[in-house]
């Protein structure tokens, strides 16, 4: 299957031969920025998620991705949403605001996911984070488990191409 965008590029290939693992792929996207919060007990109280939001969404962040903790939050999203200053006009407000231990803020990030079918009972998930430490790739989070189809690894934005390279060389 051609890409519209690019039918020059190789495209994809439709196979019957079906990993067992139910992997079918692996890539990699730069351009993310992190904002992690964290305050001891943040989601005990009710609509604290929202709130901060809402917050985020005034300055014009709109998150592409989200982890969540029992103290903390970290939403990853496209860094071109808001310049420095903007960010930490923001970052000022919600620790402010909420009384936040902690407000962090960082560019410079990537986004790897590995996608099939069963993701959630492959160990291919395993097998990517271990090729990645043994490559000496920093791994800044991870989200496993959370959805069938697609498993995510954080790292930083230079280490992108090497980690997706080294994620495929391990697992196909």
């Amino acid at each position: 299957i051609k890409n519209t965008d690019s039918p020059e590029d190789p495209g994809t290939i439709i196979s019957s031969n079906v990993d067992p693992r139910g992997l079918c792929g692996v890539s990699g996207k730069t351009g993310f920025s992190k904002l992690k919060l964290r305050k001891l007990m943040m989601f005990k109280k009710p609509g604290m998620r929202h709130a901060l939001l809402t917050i985020l969404h005034l300055y014009g962040v709109k998150p592409s991705y989200s982890i969540f903790g029992i103290d903390s939050i970290v939403w990853l999203f496209d860094s071109k949403m808001a310049n420095d200053n903007v960010l930490k006009s923001m970052c000022e407000r919600l620790k402010k605001d909420f009384e936040l231990d902690d407000v962090i803020f960082e560019r410079n990030h990537a986004i790897i996911g590995l996608v099939g079918g069963h993701m959630d009972e492959s160990t291919a998930f395993i097998e990517a984070a271990c090729a990645l430490k043994d490559a000496n790739i920093k791994v800044n989070f991870m989200n496993f488990g959370a959805s069938r189809t697609t498993a995510l690894i954080g790292v930083n934005e230079e280490d992108c191409t090497k980690a997706v390279q080294t994620i495929y060389n391990k697992v196909f």
